[in-house]
């Protein structure tokens, strides 16, 4: 008869509670990496919302002037432009213009359109944003001497919002010329 000798050898609890602790630490690595990645994704998302929202600003200034240049019997390219200079104000997609009193004036407020998701001012019906919209205008006589002619505009699309309790802003600037 034969006698085999079995033999179990197992980890020990002190191999075990090591390779655990191991195995943790790897883990919280991963989990803080997700975690950061999660916080500047929605980061960069308001970033990336806020810009498109200064440059529509930009571009519906520009489209108020291209329209002037349009227009029969022909205007000014700065008639209504001129209007603005030295003045706060809003505007969205309806072209409708709204004098504010500052980036924190409730009149800037950006609501998301129910409808078909625009950006408008226009509290009624809508979704509240965090975002806020001003266009500044500062007209600019280039000439040297000034010759009380302006020469160009500046145009300023500002955008704030608040993200955790920081204000946030975000600033996009053109200059419109009489080209044409």
């Amino acid at each position: 008869m034969h006698i085999f000798k079995i033999n179990n050898k197992g980890f020990s609890i002190l191999e075990a509670s090591v390779v655990m602790g191991v195995v943790s630490i790897g883990l919280l690595g991963v989990f803080s990496l997700v975690l950061q990645n999660i916080q500047v994704q929605k980061v960069n998302k308001n970033m990336l919302v806020a810009s498109m929202l200064a440059q529509e600003g930009l571009e519906l200034v520009r489209n108020i002037r291209d329209d002037n240049w349009i227009a029969i019997p022909v205007v000014d390219w700065d008639l209504d432009i001129a209007g603005w200079a030295n003045n706060d104000f809003a505007i969205d997609y309806t072209m409708a213009l709204i004098n504010a009193n500052g980036i924190g004036d409730v009149l800037a407020r950006l609501y998301k359109n129910s409808v078909n998701n625009f950006y408008t001012h226009t509290a009624d019906g809508n979704t509240a944003t965090q975002y806020y919209r001003l266009i500044i205008v500062d007209g600019i006589d280039a000439s040297s001497p000034a010759d009380g002619i302006t020469d160009y505009y500046k145009i300023k699309s500002h955008i704030q919002w608040n993200e955790n309790n920081v204000l946030k802003d975000y600033i996009a600037e053109t200059h419109l010329y009489n080209w044409r």
